[in-house]
């Protein structure tokens, strides 16, 4: 039987060189609809200047009446600024006329747009170091509009995690449409900023705009302090870009520290403690893409590292252990992982590292969840949540109210869950913690869709799914689209249910991640859909 779909055209802007971006934009548009979209009665079209046919006028003139015809516009730029589109309007390139006009648009009340956002594909570090006057007009740009707060802009590094940055769009731009309202936006003109002049300065002043949120100026000076290959430059680097959920950046600068350092036929407790740290980050990199087979490796080595280091490096060593006890429980290796968290919670006691003593008990509560302990997991965590109201440590209380609350969804009490996850999600996003927003949320959808409160389940899980593409986890947005399986389950909606369940198998299987596939194919079986 035919149903009728809601058609929304999305325009696809990039100047030339970027076929395979545009392409992977149209593949996520197709996936999304078959996946999500059709089963809202909404069919997203993507359009673009391969569809102009040639004619009497300005080629630019003729792309410009597809965007007055659309209701989403995409912007993809990577090294390129783009050619001269001709015309008196003064635009240096035709992405640039492009954005100009969909901004013209948003703001008339008869125009049909109704949303842009503009992604970034990253750029490798030593060409950042020295841009050129092409990849300086990209970055001048991406500054305005990191000035302007008014657009949605974003980088990514692979086209998978150009795929995850655009699902949480798409998600969005397939929402019941409300009624259409006018949208000024003011982008402001490119600042010249201020030097920094010495070298050794450079890192120095990167760190600092990188805290004040300007990431831009910050990721060229990142860029040029690394140059020579200084570990602390470039363990500083990579840690910036994995906050803006480049994972593969993050990953790539790690292996730089470690194919540096680890060729040295003798290190001293400096070099030991970035290599450690490389690994350790590797390690906790390869298990957000789904990879635990090499996330172990690479934490294990950190740990052989940091025990047989000349100079003990306590911190290091149980920031290892921890995270090698994650992966490991992951595949259900509970004992060792046990262990492995058991020796960093000695290590953290004996240095009287009062914060560290509370990220182990928190990894041993999730433990005893894991392993069907619902009430040791309830009083680790309740005592947690007790020493970190008293402490004020606002970052360990997000983490200590999650366990909290999926201690509580274990043993039936999701009514008392809700408040300290809506207290988690409120403190992760205070933080900027996008990873503690996803599980937060995560946890929360679980406990509204049991209470059958499935309007803001939904909501919920939605979230993780943005909060995770946002931060690069795969295995966030896995677990997000399992919630909306879940809720769609609860409703009745079983095709759709089971569209939900396969998608996320797919997407586990496809991450190499097995243990959480096998997870979502047990819920799928006992949900007696196939």
């Amino acid at each position: 039987m035919a149903r009728p779909l809601d058609g929304r055209d999305v325009f696809i802007a990039s100047p030339s060189g970027l076929d395979d971006e545009r392409r992977t934009v149209v593949s996520a548009i197709a996936d999304f609809n078959q996946s999500r979209a059709h089963n809202r009665g909404v069919v997203l079209i993507p359009r673009g200047w391969e569809e102009v046919p040639g004619g009497l006028g300005r080629p630019q003139s003729l792309i410009n009446k597809v965007i007055d015809q659309s209701d989403f516009l995409v912007v993809i730029l990577a090294d390129r600024w783009g050619s001269n589109p001709g015309g008196n309007d003064g635009f240096t390139s035709g992405t640039e006329e492009e954005f100009s006009r969909a901004i013209e648009l948003l703001a008339d009340p008869d125009a049909l747009l109704r949303d842009i956002v503009v992604l970034f594909r990253s750029i490798d570090p030593d060409r950042l170091a020295d841009p050129g006057p092409e990849l300086d007009k990209v970055l001048q740009f991406r500054e305005r509009l990191e000035r302007s707060k008014q657009i949605l802009y974003g980088t990514f590094d692979s086209f998978k995690s150009l795929t995850a940055r655009l699902d949480s769009v798409l998600e969005k731009w397939s929402e019941p449409l409300g009624p259409r309202e006018p949208l000024e936006i003011s982008i402001p003109p490119a600042a010249d900023p201020a030097p920094v002049s010495a070298t050794n300065d450079r890192l120095g002043k990167a760190i600092e705009l990188a805290d004040a949120g300007h990431l831009v100026r910050a990721e060229l000076l990142f860029a040029q302090a690394s140059e020579d290959g200084d570990p602390r430059a470039l363990t500083e680097f990579a840690r910036f870009v994995r906050r803006l959920g480049r994972l593969n950046d993050a990953l790539s600068l790690n292996e730089r520290v470690v194919a540096d350092l680890g060729s040295l036929d003798e290190r001293d407790a400096s070099s030991d403690a970035y290599l450690v740290d490389s690994l350790a980050n590797i390690g906790v990199i390869a298990r957000k893409q789904g990879d635990l087979n090499r996330s172990i490796r690479s934490l294990r080595e950190a740990v052989s590292v940091a025990r047989e280091a000349t100079t003990p490096a306590p911190t290091a060593l149980a920031y290892s252990l921890d995270n090698l006890g994650h992966s490991l429980s992951q595949l259900r290796k509970y004992d060792e992982a046990e262990a492995f968290f058991k020796e960093a919670l000695a290590l953290r006691e004996d240095t009287q590292d009062e914060k560290g003593q509370s990220e182990s008990k928190r990894n041993i509560g999730w433990l005893l969840i894991r392993t069907g302990d619902f009430d040791g997991a309830l009083r680790t965590f309740s005592a947690a949540v007790e020493a970190d109201r008293a402490g004020g440590d606002k970052a360990s209380l997000a983490k200590s109210l999650s366990g909290l609350g999926s201690a509580l969804i274990k043993l039936g009490r999701s009514e008392d869950a809700v408040a300290p996850l809506r207290e988690s999600v409120d403190l992760n996003r205070d933080l900027g913690q996008s990873d503690g927003v996803s599980i937060a949320s995560g946890l929360l959808a679980n406990a509204q869709t049991s209470l059958g409160d499935l309007p803001a389940a939904k909501e919920a899980a939605a979230e993780v799914i943005r909060e995770s593409s946002e931060s690069g986890n795969s295995v966030g947005a896995i677990t997000g689209a399992w919630s909306l399986a879940k809720v769609a389950r609860t409703e009745g909606k079983l095709p759709q249910a089971l569209e939900l369940f396969e998608e996320a198998i797919k997407s586990a299987r496809a991450t190499g991640n097995s243990a959480l596939a096998l997870s979502i194919e047990h819920d799928l079986q006992n949900s007696h859909l196939i």
